[in-house]
């Protein structure tokens, strides 16, 4: 009897700290997940399709200050459903008109009309001018098996690197080739993690690739 009693008022003691444990607010747990990440999945293709490029267009109608045009479609939410990323290219009229890189998050109904979106900018030029000699925009912005090797070969006796390319941005003809490439993060992340950089890959005209810069898209 005495041995009940003892597991009754264990059992009272556990239940009564559970109750008295401070909740953590829904603020406070979004806090906690890093933005980028919070039900983020990649996509399987980097390209644009008629969906994502009219979805584009309907998201900035009637914006006046800014211009912004997609390269890339790079994930989808699971958990908040209907949102999509991009990267794109930014132009604002104000006193730095130059074209720089962004991250767009576009969210949109079941019917496919865009309801809200955000910007994220950076600070790195695109360059992309159409110029000869000049950076260009691929036909497509998919990452093929033999521009995905050259980046593997070039990249592998860098310590600490722990990216992977998933959209070709841009490239460049010169003595040989320059390519400008989106990476993401292979690392699990902590709350801090930025999981976007750009490398920039050049490959001789023997084959022969090099990594010649690369930097967060955010920092």
């Amino acid at each position: 009897m005495k041995r009940v009693i003892l597991i009754v008022l264990a059992l009272s003691l556990i239940f009564s700290f559970s109750a008295c444990k401070p909740k953590t607010s829904g603020a406070d747990e979004e806090m906690m997940v890093n933005e980028y990440y919070d039900g983020w999945e990649r996509t399987e293709s980097p390209a644009l399709t008629y969906k994502e490029k009219e979805l584009f267009k309907k998201a900035f109608e009637g914006v006046t200050d800014i211009s912004c045009e997609p390269i890339a479609y790079i994930a989808f939410n699971t958990l908040h459903h209907y949102k999509d990323r991009f990267l794109a290219r930014m132009t604002s009229f104000g006193d730095d008109p130059s074209e720089k890189f962004a991250i767009v998050e576009i969210a949109y109904d079941n019917k496919g009309n865009a309801e809200d979106f955000d910007i994220r900018g950076s600070d790195i030029e695109t360059n992309i001018n159409g110029l000869t000699g000049g950076w260009e925009l691929p036909d497509v912005p998919e990452v093929e098996d033999e521009l995905k090797e050259a980046f593997e070969t070039a990249a592998k006796d860098k310590r600490d690197f722990h990216y992977e390319p998933i959209a070709l941005v841009s490239t460049q003809v010169v003595s040989g080739m320059n390519y400008c490439l989106l990476c993401e993060s292979t690392l699990e992340v902590d709350g801090l993690m930025e999981p976007y950089m750009l490398a920039y890959l050049y490959v001789d005209l023997d084959g022969n690739p090099s990594l010649t810069d690369y930097v967060e898209l955010f920092y």
